[in-house]
């Protein structure tokens, strides 16, 4: 059995990331496991293994981020809320920067 997305590390729902990630998490598992000819045990756990390997760190951003983020909206902060306009802001003058964050907020 191999769990992936929500069912092994839960995202805060407000950012939409839980589909997302598990899409990439399959995609990534996919390419990673053996062809059926070569599928026993052996071949099974270390690719699983090197998947696991793979993908740890950038999960492990992923849900650090998402739980900051989760937290900010969760809360309100007049302050906060104010910086975040403004950085949207920012963001929309700067093409480069703004495809940047989207992607990010997209889980890419």
């Amino acid at each position: 059995m191999v769990l992936i997305g929500d069912a092994c590390h839960g995202l805060h729902p407000g950012r939409s990331q839980g589909m997302n990630t598990t899409i990439k998490c399959i995609n990534e598992l996919v390419k990673l496991l053996p062809k059926p000819s070569n599928f026993n045990q052996q071949e099974v756990m270390a690719s699983l293994e090197a998947y696991q390997n793979l993908m740890i760190g950038g999960i492990n951003d992923l849900l650090e981020s998402n739980h900051r983020m989760g937290l900010a909206m969760d809360k309100f902060d007049k302050q906060q809320k104010e910086a975040e306009i403004n950085n949207y802001i920012e963001l929309e003058k700067n093409q480069q920067k703004g495809l940047a964050y989207r992607m990010n907020s997209a889980g890419y």
